[in-house]
């Protein structure tokens, strides 16, 4: 297996904070935030597990968030315009690649922050701005979960 480059990314702590003050529901995976971009570089903040419906994708200006659209950038072109899910924390940005979402897959890391100072990390108190809350369930449980309920939307389609 070829091992993959991180891609440097600098971020200031302000739009570090920002990222958490743009979620609208708590994702169990512990992650500060989660994202999704599609291919037109239109993103929205987690408020599902799952394809999130048309009608529920609150999409983010991101002419006011130049971070969050380089990132938005990056995933699109690491999945060949298909964009997809995408989870910050301290560490940097992590991704899925297309429908591996729904497995059991460990989230791989694509970009690492160049902070301009020390960010706060997921146990620390989300900005007050925030909807969202700190979780002790690990990414890999999330996946699990996500797994589960993908197979049960499978077997009621059948």
């Amino acid at each position: 297996m070829i091992a993959m480059r991180l891609k440097p990314l600098p971020v200031s702590r302000l739009e570090y904070e920002q990222f958490g003050g743009l979620q609208k529901k708590p994702h169990k995976g512990g992650w500060w935030a989660v994202f999704s971009v599609n291919g037109q570089e239109e993103v929205w903040p987690f408020v599902c597990y799952g394809l999130t419906p048309l009608e529920k994708r609150e999409l983010v200006p991101l002419e006011e968030y130049p971070c969050l659209r380089d990132i938005a950038g990056i995933v699109i072109e690491r999945t060949d315009g298909d964009g997809g899910r995408f989870f910050i924390d301290t560490r940097g940005v992590f991704g899925i690649k297309g429908d591996d979402e729904n497995s059991s897959k460990t989230p791989a890391q694509f970009i690492e922050w160049r902070p301009d100072e020390p960010l706060p990390d997921k146990q620390a108190a989300v900005p007050s701005h925030s909807n969202a809350q700190a979780y002790d369930t690990t990414p890999e449980e999330v996946l699990a979960m996500v797994a589960r309920n993908t197979s049960t939307r499978r077997r009621q389609r059948i």
